[in-house]
């Protein structure tokens, strides 16, 4: 169950992720300076704030693109490691080797270890995992954050203050299930 949910909008939401793949995917489209400005922690002007906005669509646009200007309730929320480890992975993984009977982030944490990250630390995490329902109580499907949320698990770590959930965006929305990547 999802705890201390705090509505946000379509633009933080887009924000965090933008914010997380800062010096991935979204490298390039910011450039060199405000990436690693991002990477320092300092707080971007609102100027980047668009820029960053701007680069996260660009980049991400065949998973966003169902979700932008949809009446879809954006919260930040606590959720459970036990039911992060039952979300769904998006269809992508479908597609590709040695991922293709894979339906869960869990399957994937105990499986592959392409899905790690080096010297992971909870407290340098930039952005959260964004998972998607059609409502509160699920089924959820992860859409950002696959990487992060596999250490989690892997870890079976108790992040931050040593509860049993991790700091997450969840979108709800009913027609959810009619996205391209839905599984």
């Amino acid at each position: 169950m999802l705890t201390n949910l705090k509505s946000i909008s379509e633009d933080e939401m887009l924000l965090d992720w933008g914010m997380a793949e800062a010096k991935t995917r979204c490298a390039e489209l910011l450039g060199t300076t405000l990436a690693d400005r991002i990477v320092d922690g300092e707080i971007p002007s609102n100027d980047d704030r668009l820029a960053i906005i701007r680069a996260i669509i660009n980049r991400r646009a065949p998973l966003l693109q169902f979700f932008l200007r949809k009446p879809v309730r954006w919260c930040k929320a606590d959720f459970p490691l036990h039911e992060l480890s039952q979300a769904h992975l998006i269809r992508y993984f479908e597609s590709v080797d040695p991922f293709k009977k894979l339906k869960t982030v869990g399957e994937l944490a105990g499986m592959v270890s392409d899905y790690k990250i080096k010297g992971f630390d909870p407290k340098k995490v930039r952005g959260h995992p964004i998972l998607v329902a059609p409502y509160l109580d699920g089924p959820w499907c992860l859409i950002e954050g696959t990487t992060r949320s596999c250490e989690y698990l892997r870890r079976n770590m108790e992040p931050l203050d040593g509860r049993n959930t991790i700091p997450v965006i969840v979108g709800i929305y009913p027609k959810v299930t009619e996205w391209l990547q839905w599984r």
